[in-house]
């Protein structure tokens, strides 16, 4: 059997020295360490360079989107306005209200004698019409002139419904006398309060067909 001398064993032990010294290989340690901060500072680096770059994107975007949500809201609140000032005027259009025939009616029942120093109208939104007449009556029996003007005021008025009606809220005499035609006669002031029911379609409609009927 062959014998074998290693001549060189003490610089082998040697080197294994050197390779296991705690310092170098703290060193070693520390500088792996280093390299790993600095490589994820680099990747932490570049991540945020990007999400800094979508998050500057995103904002541009929303500046454009909130550019065009504030003109489409003021686009829309300028619609609204113009959309209430149609439905007023749509409103006006739909209660509104001939007042004409009333008053012709009220002034056919109107005799010499008889003075209209005030006419109050007015139109509730349930489309009931309310006319108040302020006025003076002349002669021997003043309080049956009005009361004549009553009857016939509330007449003219039930041809526009039936369920119309005209009452006193004052009548009451003067003791004052009234000079008509170089004549003095006894005088009353009243106060008539006429009501007339909004007419239904129905009648409304067959009330336009007789009078077109008529008018042919």
């Amino acid at each position: 059997m062959p014998i074998r001398i290693n001549l060189f064993h003490e610089e082998e032990r040697a080197l294994k020295e050197r390779k296991r010294d705690p310092l170098k290989l703290g060193l070693l340690a520390t500088l792996g360490l280093i390299l790993c901060q600095i490589i994820y500072w680099l990747f932490l680096s570049g991540t945020a360079a990007g999400k800094n770059s979508e998050v500057a994107r995103l904002q541009a975007d929303w500046e454009k989107l909130r550019d065009s949500t504030e003109a489409g809201q003021s686009k829309l609140d300028e619609m609204k306005s113009k959309l209430d000032v149609y439905e007023m005027l749509h409103t006006k259009v739909v209660r509104r209200h001939f007042w004409a025939p009333i008053l012709q009616q009220l002034l056919e029942g109107a005799r010499l004698d008889v003075q209209l120093t005030e006419v109050n109208c007015s139109l509730s939104l349930e489309g009931n019409i309310r006319l108040t007449v302020h006025g003076l009556t002349a002669g021997q029996e003043p309080r049956g002139v009005a009361e004549y003007l009553r009857d016939a005021t509330e007449r003219a008025l039930k041809t526009i419904h039936p369920e119309s009606a005209a009452r006193f809220e004052l009548l009451e005499e003067n003791p004052q006398l009234m000079e008509i035609n170089g004549r003095r006669f006894r005088n009353a002031r009243f106060i008539i309060d006429c009501r007339i029911a909004k007419p239904d379609k129905k009648e409304a409609n067959s009330e336009h067909a007789q009078k077109k009927s008529q008018a042919r």
